[in-house]
């Protein structure tokens, strides 16, 4: 919306900086799952959203106060880095804390959950674009800030899995 909006560009401009986020994140995804994460997930989520909140600043900066196409460009890069590290926590954790026997069916589940959530973002962010292109990344910023303060808070790391499999700490 706010490249064909604000800065008029058109289809090719948006499939571009789609692109640039999806190579960015795939080279940090390959970087970050080089790391041990055993113990650390939480930290790798923590990380992932404060690196989203500098995504989300400069694409309120792009929507508030300019800088075009490159600042957009730089916002979408940071964004695609941000999940890099977000996601080998993510899933890092999830592994380590799901029993063996249930690991296809919890992923299964998540995965739906974490899809479901795409068009219920949009239908919730749609309204806030529609208002102001700034509003809609400001949230998105303050968003991404408490998730990962809430990771912090509430997620503890699973360090260890108990040798009878069916229990982990």
């Amino acid at each position: 919306v706010l490249l064909l909006t604000r800065y008029g560009s058109g289809a090719a401009t948006v499939g571009a900086m789609w692109a640039v986020m999806g190579v960015t994140g795939i080279i940090a995804g390959a970087l970050a799952g080089r790391m041990d994460s055993e113990g650390r997930e939480v930290w790798f989520i923590a990380v992932g959203a404060a690196v989203s909140v500098v995504a989300m600043g400069c694409m309120l900066v792009a929507a508030t106060v300019g800088g075009g196409v490159p600042m957009v460009a730089a916002g979408m890069a940071v964004f695609g880095i941000a999940n890099g590290p977000f996601d080998i926590g993510l899933f890092s954790l999830r592994q380590r804390a799901t029993a063996p026997a249930w690991m296809g069916r919890a992923f299964a589940v998540s995965m739906s959950l974490n899809f479901v959530g795409l068009p219920v973002g949009s239908a919730l962010a749609g309204p806030i674009v529609d208002h102001s292109a700034g509003a809609a990344f400001a949230l998105a910023l303050s968003a991404s800030a408490l998730g990962g303060v809430a990771a912090v808070a509430l997620l503890r790391p699973v360090r260890q899995r108990r040798v009878s499999g069916a229990e982990y700490n």
